[in-house]
């Protein structure tokens, strides 16, 4: 799952952590005087030697000489979501920007927060973030962070689209080749089954399923699934069509029931044929569904 990949990846959040102290310097905030400047210094240098408490206390120090300082907002804001508060962190991010409204790290970050609060904000934020955003390990990292959030809502059209563009831009890393082939396959098997439930006996299932069947390596686990669903889908077009024909032709006159039951005699014949093709892709016990 996308979110097992992101536990692993602290890696990239801290180099996130290490990197913002002079993203906003960088990105053209106005210029600092020299006691803001050396705070900032010492709590970079802090956060690379793992010392939380020492960098915040440089960032409070900073913020108290320059309160709208986007760079240490941002930095408190790191320290916060690291602690796991990602209300606090949310509070300070959205500081930042409002500081500094083109600090793209500080959005990118924003949009885990709400994403892991559960606000419906989160995906324009992380999709805008990424659209930015060009370091590479940040970039793989916000992305990932997207596709869990276009999985969790269910959009696997996006999510599958999103893989292909990180593919494309780091084809060699194998966390995305790996979520995006899980992508592809649940991506397939969800259209599998929307063509099991609209056409169950046309020619397009039947090639669906001996596709499948032949595709190597062959799965047991695969085929069997299918041929259930074969079987599956056999007894409810006859279900169907008894149970319709029964609650239909009640309380109506001879000639309008004598209709019904011609039309039901068409739809048996059509269920029988498609009973017949099914059989012959399906090693269950399909005669004895009645």
């Amino acid at each position: 799952m996308v979110a097992a990949h992101l536990r692993k990846s602290s890696l990239c959040l801290t180099l996130l952590v290490a990197s913002l102290a002079y993203s906003a310097v960088a990105q053209g905030s106005p210029p600092l005087d020299a006691q803001v400047r050396d705070h900032l210094r010492r709590a970079q240098t802090a956060l690379q030697a793992n010392d939380s408490a020492s960098a915040k206390k440089e960032f409070r120090a900073a913020l108290a000489l320059d309160p709208k300082n986007p760079a240490a907002h941002a930095g408190i804001g790191v320290l916060e979501m690291g602690r796991g508060d990602c209300r606090a962190a949310s509070d300070e991010l959205h500081s930042a920007l409002a500081a500094q409204p083109s600090f793209t790290k500080a959005l990118a970050l924003l949009g885990i927060c709400q994403k892991r609060m559960g606000e419906p904000s989160a995906r324009a934020s992380l999709e805008k973030a990424f659209q930015k955003l060009e370091e590479k390990s940040l970039r793989v990292q916000l992305g990932m962070e997207l596709c869990g959030l276009y999985e969790q809502q269910g959009d696997m059209e996006a999510a599958a689209s999103l893989m292909r563009k990180l593919v494309k831009f780091d084809p060699e890393n194998a966390d995305i080749l790996f979520v995006a082939q899980r992508i592809y396959s649940d991506l397939a098997e969800d259209t599998l089954n929307k063509l099991a439930v609209v056409g169950p006996g046309s020619a397009r299932m039947q090639q669906a399923i001996a596709e499948k069947l032949n595709s190597k390596p062959a799965s047991p686990l695969t085929a069997m699934q299918l041929r259930r669903n074969a079987c599956w889908q056999k007894s409810r077009c006859c279900s169907q069509h008894r149970t319709g024909h029964s609650h239909t032709i009640s309380g109506h006159t001879n000639s309008t029931r004598m209709k019904f039951k011609r039309r039901w005699v068409l739809q048996t014949s059509r269920c029988m044929k498609i009973r017949r093709r099914l059989s012959n892709t399906c090693a269950w016990p399909c005669d004895r569904i009645r």
